[in-house]
């Protein structure tokens, strides 16, 4: 005997608690049948998303990815729908760069393509600190007689002190 979903017009298996799969883990997760999916356009449930700061900043109260960033559904990203939307296509060639820094806004007026060179140095990740201290990562000063620019790898640069004192080990 196969039995089904105890909910009305469902009549999926059942899986446990008399619910099929689809019920029984609404049920885990929202302690509801209901589903917790957004209906209507992409418009409508990026708008129903955006929660203002007193920074001016538009933060995403929607699904968030690892890397911070709002995400509408899994192949559209919050950030880059809202530049779309409200002032006009991406180039193939530039990435949106967040002026207030903060990944979660989507406040049109905050965001900007860049290439993604550009993108990279506006951050704060530890190589982009140290090249903007004019000191490489030991603190030896970045100058004509210290750097030497690399002929396997063209535009790439490094530190002669920090050479000798690795030939030295």
């Amino acid at each position: 005997m196969r039995l089904h979903c105890t909910i009305d017009e469902c009549g999926l298996p059942h899986h446990g608690s008399g619910l099929c799969q689809i019920h029984y883990k609404r049920w885990k997760r929202h302690g509801s049948f209901e589903s917790r999916r957004l209906n209507g356009s992409l418009l409508e449930r990026f708008l129903l998303q955006i929660r203002p700061t007193e920074a001016s900043c538009w933060e995403w109260a929607g699904n968030i990815n690892v890397q911070g960033y709002g995400r509408i559904t899994s192949v559209v990203s919050a950030h880059r729908f809202s530049y779309q939307y409200f002032v006009g296509c991406i180039p193939a060639d530039l990435v949106i760069d967040h002026l207030c820094r903060n990944t979660k806004c989507v406040n049109p007026d905050h965001l900007e393509t860049v290439t993604p060179r550009e993108n990279l140095l506006r951050g704060v990740h530890p190589l982009v600190v140290i090249h903007h201290s004019g000191t490489c990562a030991r603190g030896h000063e970045f100058n004509e007689e210290n750097i030497y620019f690399r002929l396997d790898r063209p535009g790439r640069w490094n530190c002669r002190a920090c050479r000798r004192l690795v030939r030295k080990d």
